[in-house]
């Protein structure tokens, strides 16, 4: 099966030198051998790469694995790789297997050259991953067309949406394993915030309600200094930038006429509109509305019932 290589029987000049990230991510990692082929811009290929360890365990959960090819591989510049493994494992001891990158050090006279392999998926067993440098190719230049419309369909049936509720926006029916935090992440998470809380003496606000913007200001004033943010939460300027390039830009809309729902009239607004009326501004599109008509329908359970304010996703005016 071609080479076999591990992280520590190699000790001559390497020619290549792989190196193999595997993600810390819930249910990821390892413990069997992988296979690697090099393939250059000709099309030319490599022979087989074998990838393991040697008395140790190697693609552990969250680990960097390092492999020495100490012969050369006498093909052209790199171009894609295609990488697979072959458990014999039963389906019930299958262990599942997410990479983030895979880097190849190639060295030739005296000097050497990086390809990277960015990969953010889970290898599946004896199905052979073709990485493209970089992995970004428009959908039109990607040659590996099967390979594009196999991860599309596995991507819409693991993001499919719903809604919890008519009239409120599409949410994911469930979030994929790739997408949550891992056990060492939500770990540090919580250790970070225990430690701030310690060194600044901090209240633990966060299992009591915040009824008005003074209960952070309590937080900034007296420990970090106020943010410069906070100076713009009830800013017009600062409002209407963020219905453009804020968190939720799909809400704001042309408006042709003021609804009768809007308490606002001309002579508030024509102050803001650089010597034209009402009237002239609308004509030429230059007023636009952002309508939160679906929080007037928001149902709270009974534990928020009580506070006066309701987090909107879409921004402060």
């Amino acid at each position: 099966m071609g080479n076999t290589v591990d992280c520590f029987s190699c000790f001559d000049i390497p020619g290549l030198v792989i190196t193999v990230k595997t993600g810390d991510t819930k249910g990821g990692g390892l413990h069997n051998t992988a296979y690697l082929t090099i393939i250059d811009e000709k099309g030319n290929r490599s022979q087989e790469l074998c990838l393991t360890g040697c008395c140790v365990t190697v693609f552990k959960k969250g680990h960097t694995d390092t492999f020495k090819i100490c012969e050369p591989v006498k093909i052209g510049r790199f171009c894609k790789i295609e990488f697979v493994r072959r458990d014999a494992t039963g389906r019930r001891n299958y262990v599942e297997w997410f990479i983030e990158t895979i880097e190849i050090r190639r060295y030739t006279a005296g000097d050497y050259e990086d390809f990277i392999f960015p990969c953010h998926r889970w290898i599946k067993n004896k199905q052979p991953l073709i990485l493209r440098m970089f992995d970004s190719t428009l959908p039109q230049f990607d040659v590996e067309t099967e390979q594009r419309e196999t991860e599309l369909f596995w991507k819409r049936t693991m993001y499919r949406y719903y809604r919890r509720r008519p009239g409120i926006p599409p949410q994911i029916s469930f979030c994929p394993k790739e997408e949550v935090f891992s056990c060492n992440h939500q770990w540090d998470i919580i250790v970070r915030r225990s430690s701030l809380v310690n060194a600044f003496n901090l209240p633990d606000y966060g299992y009591e309600p915040w009824n008005s913007l003074h209960d952070f200001d309590e937080i900034f004033d007296r420990k970090f200094g106020k943010p410069a943010g906070r100076n713009y939460w009830r800013d017009d300027v600062h409002f209407a930038r963020q219905r453009l390039c804020g968190c939720n830009p799909t809400l704001i809309r042309l408006c042709t006429e003021v609804p009768d729902k809007l308490a606002v009239t001309s002579a508030m607004l024509e102050p803001f509109l650089e010597g034209q009326t009402l009237e002239m501004a609308l004509e030429a599109n230059r007023i636009f509305i952002v309508d939160l008509e679906i929080l007037a329908r928001l149902e709270l359970d009974e534990s928020r019932k009580s506070n006066t304010l309701v987090h909107c996703a879409t921004g402060a005016s």
